[in-house]
């Protein structure tokens, strides 16, 4: 028997129901693709957003230390310059010294003098910086404005003494707002302030710490002196220093 003309079975190609079924699976692939994307997009947002939230999220402490009285604010500048100005005269005629300073004197200061006397700190992109002493440790806090997202660029310090009779203020932690920051952050930022006008200030850091060095005996204009830190209180509200002097007349 000879083929029939015309009886052939259709392609796929030829066939309208096999073409519907591929533009259908093509259709619901592009949805899956597009709708996946739309998660990720919207994760991906939220994630932003959330750090946005967090990077900007409020400082409390740090809010009610902005609030200096102008009144009295330039007396407890003074005061503050005074109990350094004690401070280097004991050590220069004292075999034993004390000094104490109020987070109240400290704020004055920094709010009168700061900025004005060393505008590198705003240039830095850091503002109105203040400082709240807790038991043990100091918070210390300033206004944020380097990068787009403006946030409070929050430290926590942790005071020592170390062998070489300096004051080490080590980084136990570094926010902005509430989102934690790299200590690469955060010294890259302070290089940029400073620091190293105030006094003889470095900054050291290793893999895992940060610290702020205060260097008292470059403080010493007398060669034949020698003066070292012997102990640091923190207590809410206050900071005290003891040490010691040798030499001398």
């Amino acid at each position: 028997m000879t083929d029939q003309p015309g009886t052939d079975a259709p392609t796929p190609a030829d066939d309208p129901a096999a073409k519907q079924r591929s533009v259908s699976g093509f259709r619901r692939l592009a949805l899956i693709l597009i709708g996946s994307l739309g998660v990720v997009a919207a994760v991906a947002a939220g994630t932003a957003f959330a750090l946005y939230r967090s990077a900007t999220a409020t400082v409390p402490e740090y809010e009610a230390a902005l609030e200096i009285d102008p009144v009295t604010a330039e007396a407890d500048r003074r005061e503050f310059e005074s109990q350094l100005t004690a401070l280097a005269s004991d050590a220069q005629s004292l075999p034993e010294w004390t000094s104490r300073v109020t987070a109240r004197q400290i704020n004055a200061w920094l709010a009168v003098r700061l900025e004005r006397d060393f505008p590198g700190f705003k240039r830095a992109g850091l503002l109105s910086p203040r400082v709240v002493l807790r038991e043990d440790e100091i918070l210390v806090a300033a206004r944020s404005v380097l990068t787009r997202v403006h946030g409070v660029l929050a430290l926590t310090l942790r005071p020592m003494v170390t062998e070489d009779d300096e004051l080490a203020l080590q980084v136990a932690s570094a926010r902005l707002g509430a989102l934690p920051l790299p200590l690469e952050a955060l010294m890259a930022q302070l290089k940029e302030t400073p620091l190293t006008e105030i006094g003889p200030i470095r900054l050291a850091q290793s893999s895992d710490t940060a610290t702020i060095v205060l260097d008292l005996e470059r403080l010493n204009t007398s060669q034949d002196l020698s003066v070292r830190l012997t102990g640091v209180d923190v207590r809410p509200g206050e900071l005290l220093l003891r040490g010691e002097s040798t030499g001398g007349e």
